[in-house]
């Protein structure tokens, strides 16, 4: 039987935006948004890293967690950036994954901070 974790989200850090001032992100995990919880989106701009404060809980070993970072437009549909994962093999970290982009042509670069801790 394998071991179940509680994965935390700590930090998103911006190393490039994809809009003019700053991006409106979101986070979203298998379809549902989980962060932020209390707004649509925060606004981030390059060099900037925002609190996370997020966990996800039941994460089984050596499952691979997959999160989208999404922005938030109000006149068009929002815009997937990237997908960031991070397996997890058990307690430890911090560590660090870097998104992978949805499109080629886009500028958005991120990264997020996370941790599994130890019982």
């Amino acid at each position: 039987m394998s071991k179940s974790y509680t994965l935390n989200l700590l930090h998103i850090f911006c190393y490039a935006n994809e809009e003019l001032k700053e991006d409106e992100i979101f986070i979203k995990h298998k379809g549902k948004k989980i962060w932020p919880t209390d707004k649509k989106y925060m606004g981030i701009k390059p060099g900037e890293k925002l609190p996370l404060d997020v966990e996800i809980p039941d994460i089984q070993e050596g499952e691979t967690v997959e999160l989208e970072i999404w922005d938030w437009d109000l006149w068009t549909p929002n815009d997937l950036l990237g997908t960031t994962k991070m397996k997890i093999d058990g307690p430890g970290g911090s560590f660090q994954a870097d998104m992978k982009t949805a499109k080629s042509e886009e500028t958005a670069r991120y990264s997020i901070q996370w941790k599994v801790p130890w019982d």
